[in-house]
């Protein structure tokens, strides 16, 4: 059994010529293409010396390179270790040491970064680098001319034996690499539909008019599509039968990064690999391009369009988004952040007809944990930071801080995660492990949540960023997110700072729009009507950039180790003033 080699090798014989990859409009990669280029670069890592086990960094951005050079190490059954492009030296060194990675798959793009760290990397014994630039190092494209696209050697990987590190985003301290197993994507991938049958008997939704609606709701359909035994079903014998039989390409533009767990996890490991459907459709701008992002949409045709929040914020932004045809759009996608109700009913208003698949997690999982369905034929019905319910193969609870259940409805606790979808440890630290998965299988999230009446989570903010203001509790996300309300703010991030009198104090930390003035007075009286004084900053720092994650998420931590200056002295100016 090799999992890659087999489903690739499926596709490939059962679907030739079906178009799997889109890079731009005018490239495009058919399964036997791609099977076939797999094989060549597998064929040259096992001839230098890569082997089971053994672990390689692939970075590169949203491109086919990426997903071949993934499955390449794969199929040998060495671990790939996905890399963020954006990494400067420092980053790049950490990940490959920590990761102990003896191979770096990468693009001239991304190479003076990768170089200025290439002396303090001395595990790596080679380097891949597409367009490469440089004698010293190996050309991506001449290895694959260079060798045969016949299968690798034939390497025994089971659903027991590691798939991936991926490293989290490192917000609470240094990133730390998830292992994950082959074994949890079938569960994942499971546990998606699950929750997605589940939720259409409560909605309306715009496809197939008044009979499928009707069809829907009826108590009989409602209670066949809740089965858990129907989900097993379609994922465990219905999926693996039509596998490479259906010609049709489910065509989904996407600007997630892949080397994100949101991606990497649901997108590439459980709904490309497993499923065969999907027909992944790229810009090939490196940076988020929303315009060129618009024509690709108009150019291919897509049935969904899947980005981050911060990126469908600037693409709803486009000047004259209207001339662009988005009718064959069924499905929007988002996630890896809070999508608020404000943002999710702009995008209906552009986007009408269509549905919107939004998911929760987080790098330890597979990695959504919770998933929301919303319509456009219901768009009083959103509920605003709701993270919906979880999948069908999750279990869920909130705790307290002394570990009790919470029962109440809106009383806030953690949020531990309980499934085989859940990681199987923290890469080389087994202290970090046992501190976030307890003896009898609860994963720590960290994350501060609540659940609603009708059953919903909600997520308040990360437990490690609470302020604590005279003895009060302050959720960062909660002013982050008035602030970023008014129209002169691009991105917000409040901190504490500590103060004698009340513990913490909190400073909001502004990031203008291009053009914008604003004054400290301004920021502070546009938040008084709209929350309480004990949350409201008490200063605040106008910077011209945030450190921003992958997801569109601004670092906290990043933000007050860069600015710590600033705020000192907006500190002393506060304190002038109170007295």
């Amino acid at each position: 059994m090799n999992i890659v080699g087999d489903l690739l090798k499926i596709y490939a014989e059962r679907s030739p010529q079906k178009v799997t990859f889109y890079y731009g409009a005018d490239r495009k990669e058919t399964w036997k293409e791609v099977n076939d280029r797999v094989n060549s670069l597998a064929n040259a890592l096992y001839d230098l010396g890569i082997r089971k086990g053994d672990k390689g960094i692939v970075m590169f951005h949203d491109c086919p390179e990426f997903i071949e050079s993934t499955c390449a190490l794969q199929k040998i059954g060495a671990i790939p270790s996905p890399m963020n492009y954006r990494f400067v030296s420092r980053e790049i060194e950490y990940q490959t040491n920590n990761s102990d990675s003896k191979v770096f798959l990468t693009e001239d793009l991304w190479l003076e970064n990768v170089k200025k760290a290439k002396p303090k990397m001395p595990k790596v014994e080679n380097y891949i680098v597409l367009n490469n630039p440089e004698e010293e190092l190996l050309d991506y494209e001449s290895l694959i001319r260079e060798y045969p696209s016949k299968e690798p050697p034939e390497v025994e990987v089971t659903w027991d034996d590691t798939a991936a590190i991926v490293y989290t985003g490192g917000t609470t301290g240094m990133p730390k690499g998830t292992v994950h197993t082959w074994s949890e994507f079938p569960p994942h991938l499971e546990g998606l539909l699950g929750a997605a049958l589940k939720s259409l008997p409560q909605m309306r939704i715009p496809i197939g008019g008044d009979f499928t609606n009707n069809l829907l709701h009826r108590p009989l359909v409602g209670k066949f599509l809740a089965d858990p035994g129907i989900h097993k079903i379609i994922t465990n014998r219905i999926l693996p039968m039509l596998r490479g039989r259906i010609p049709l390409e489910v065509k989904i533009v996407s600007n997630f990064p892949l080397f994100h767990m949101a991606f990497f996890g649901a997108g590439i490991e459980s709904g490309w690999l497993l499923t065969g459907l999907v027909t992944f459709c790229w810009i090939k701008n490196p940076k988020f391009d929303p315009i060129e992002t618009m024509e690709l949409v108009d150019k291919l045709k897509p049935v969904a369009l899947a980005m981050v929040p911060a990126q469908w914020y600037r693409l709803l932004e486009i000047p004259g988004i209207d001339k662009y045809d988005k009718s064959s759009l069924l499905l929007l996608g988002t996630g890896a952040g809070i999508n608020p109700k404000k943002l999710k009913e702009r995008m209906f208003k552009i986007f009408p007809n269509t549905m919107m698949g939004d998911g929760f997690g987080q790098t330890e999982l597979a990695p959504v944990g919770t998933i929301r369905l919303d319509s456009s034929a219901q768009i009083d019905k959103i509920v605003d930071r709701s993270v919906g319910i979880p999948l069908t193969t999750v279990e869920t609870k909130i705790v307290d801080d002394r570990g009790n259940i919470i029962t109440k409805a809106e009383e806030i606790g953690e949020l531990l995660y309980r499934s085989p979808t859940v990681m199987k440890e923290y890469y080389k630290d087994a202290k970090k492990t046992k501190e976030a998965i307890t003896s009898d299988g609860w994963f720590h999230s960290e994350d501060l949540a609540y659940l609603d009446e009708a059953g919903e989570f909600h997520i308040v903010d990360r437990k490690g960023e609470v302020i604590n203001v005279g003895g009060e509790k302050v959720f960062p996300h909660e002013v982050e997110e008035i602030l970023e309300s008014n129209p002169k703010v691009l991105y917000a991030c409040l901190l504490g700072v500590p103060d004698e009198m009340y513990g913490k104090i909190p400073v909001g930390m502004i990031n203008l729009r291009e053009g914008e003035q604003a004054t400290e007075e301004e920021m502070i009286d546009f938040c008084r009507d709209k929350m309480s004084g004990i949350k409201r900053p008490r200063f605040c720092v106008f910077v011209d950039e945030f450190p921003i994650n992958p997801a569109g998420k601004v670092l906290r931590r990043e933000v007050e180790e860069k600015f710590k200056g600033e705020i000192k002295e907006g500190y002393g100016r506060w304190k002038k003033k109170r007295k």
